[in-house]
């Protein structure tokens, strides 16, 4: 089965590694996050109304359908879990997909 994630965000060095550290660099990074957490937190509203459950690890979000069994083989495919996603609105750009 495929297992869909977000991530959310890590270590503060991991955005300031190659950058010159002032008030403007963490702005931006502020910003960034912000944007994709503001996206997560809209994919997640949409995911626990359709039925996915989610579980927080230390990093990322991890996203579970709660379907009857036989309607869990139709996210066997990575083409029709972005498919299904895509419809039900969900901003994939925050989304990783990984299969087992």
């Amino acid at each position: 089965m495929l297992k869909i994630s977000s991530y959310l965000f890590g270590k503060p060095d991991i955005y300031f590694r190659n950058e010159k550290k002032n008030v403007k660099v963490i702005i931006d990074v502020a910003k960034e996050i912000r944007e994709r957490t503001d996206a997560i937190a809209m994919n997640t509203e949409i995911l626990e109304k359709n039925g996915w459950t989610n579980e927080f690890n230390m990093y990322d979000i991890y996203y579970y359908p709660n379907f009857k069994v036989d309607e869990i083989s139709k996210f066997n495919s990575k083409d029709h879990v972005i498919k299904y996603l895509e419809d039900l609105g969900i901003d994939l750009s925050v989304v990783d997909f990984e299969e087992n």
